[in-house]
């Protein structure tokens, strides 16, 4: 069975971030945002959903971010060692 990817709370408010740089305009965010997303959550189509998101501003971008981020599987870990799950929306579900 493949792993979830597991990432920090502050590794995911940073890619949340620059999500939000990229939706005021700092488009330089975009190289950022697609390895972070590659690296930290082996999100290979990235790059594609980034590009289209930057062309397009009919939609908020960080709400598709956001939209996007939860078809994937993988896990929060916070602070205290707790694990969330990411699930519809953007809510969490705690595990364990």
């Amino acid at each position: 069975m493949k792993k979830v990817p597991e990432i920090s709370r502050a590794d995911y408010d940073t890619i949340l971030l620059h999500a939000e740089k990229i939706s005021n305009g700092q488009h330089d965010f975009a190289p950022v945002l697609r390895r972070e997303l590659r690296d930290k959550l082996n999100i290979a189509n990235a790059g594609s959903l980034i590009a289209d998101l930057v062309k397009n501003k009919n939609v908020e971008f960080l709400n598709r971010v956001r939209l996007f981020l939860s078809r994937f599987p993988f896990v929060v870990v916070v602070e205290e060692g707790e694990h969330y799950q990411l699930v519809k929306r953007g809510n969490t579900r705690r595990l364990g």
